[in-house]
């Protein structure tokens, strides 16, 4: 199957306009066959918004929704379950404000295919689960769009068609507003698909590639934890370029462990550009660089109030040079 080009969406209608076109083309490919657009919502990103039985109520007469963990009975994690909904193509209300939770919220992923809704929810709940390296089952939260926006230049053929099933293409978008696009395989044809559903899985590498990614919104959690003002007056693309560039610059000044990448980055929202150079930053990257050393972690604690101020005197003239 052909590949779908990278596509960046100016704001929700774009990217709803997109859609019908994908939808469109994917109908005339498969000679004439009804492709359905689905979405799943990742319900947690919408808290912020109100409940999504709230949200979607508006919507409930013309688009059948299923909660994917609602047989999970007493779990915790039911109430916060994925949405799948069945977008008529003609409901424009819906597609719009779905698309504005995807661009706005990075809360809604979409899939589109001749699958039917029911067919849909039984593939979908068989991939709550994924296979790791070492042959234990895990969580596979594939309505994350951070998840299956990385997973998209990771996937090799087979574990597309896995986790696609009898679906056309998965779309997702990061907070940039970049879509990618999952297909298949270019040997994948529907009439000679699994008819039971095939277990998905993961390689050593694409495991340390996903971890790698998710450092991202791992970091700005942490960041909202620690002074959301951090934040302010920057876009959802700026934090998320911002903390991406900070992780893979924290990679090249020899950080290794989680906790100390993490401080980094926070400190590059705090500090200007270059504090690195900066006294005592200076010295602390340098030691970093020979093996067996302390932490940077535990080197920013010892950092004296004195030297702090300097780095405050410094940080002000930098920002009255701008």
């Amino acid at each position: 199957m052909k590949t779908i080009p990278p596509f960046s969406a100016k704001d929700a209608s774009d990217l709803a306009q997109w859609l019908l076109q994908q939808v469109s083309q994917a109908r005339i490919d498969a000679q004439d066959q009804v492709n359905n657009l689905y979405a799943i919502i990742d319900t947690p990103r919408l808290q912020e918004r109100g409940t999504v039985e709230d949200l979607l109520k508006p919507f409930r007469d013309a688009a059948p929704i299923v909660n994917l963990y609602g047989d999970f009975g007493g779990h915790s994690i039911a109430s916060d379950g994925p949405r799948l909904i069945d977008v008529p193509l003609g409901s424009m209300d819906l597609l719009h404000a779905l698309c504005a939770w995807s661009v706005e919220a990075q809360a809604v992923s979409f899939l589109y295919g001749v699958s039917s809704f029911e067919n849909l929810t039984a593939h979908l709940q068989h991939l709550r689960e994924v296979t790791l390296p070492d042959g234990t089952l895990s969580l596979f939260r594939y309505q994350d769009t951070y998840v299956t926006y990385t997973l998209a230049e990771l996937l090799k053929n087979n574990q597309a068609d896995v986790l696609l099933g009898t679906l056309t293409a998965w779309v997702t978008i990061n907070p940039c507003l970049q879509v990618r696009t999952i297909v298949h395989g270019y040997a994948f044809r529907l009439d000679r698909a699994p008819r039971t559903p095939q277990r998905f899985s993961i390689t050593e590498k694409q495991l340390t590639a996903l971890s790698e990614k998710l450092r991202v919104p791992q970091i700005l959690a942490r960041v909202m934890e620690v002074d959301a003002t951090l934040l302010q007056g920057k876009s959802s693309c700026e934090i998320y370029q911002g903390l991406a560039d900070g992780i893979e610059k924290a990679t090249e000044l020899g950080l290794r462990n989680s906790r100390d990448i993490e401080l980094y980055s926070i400190l590059r929202l705090q500090l200007p550009n270059g504090f690195e150079k900066q006294p005592p930053f200076h010295s602390i990257f340098s030691k970093m660089k020979v093996v067996q050393q302390p932490s940077f972690w535990s080197q920013v604690e010892t950092i004296r109030s004195e030297q702090w101020e300097g780095l405050s005197l410094w940080a002000a003239g930098v920002s009255q040079a701008k």
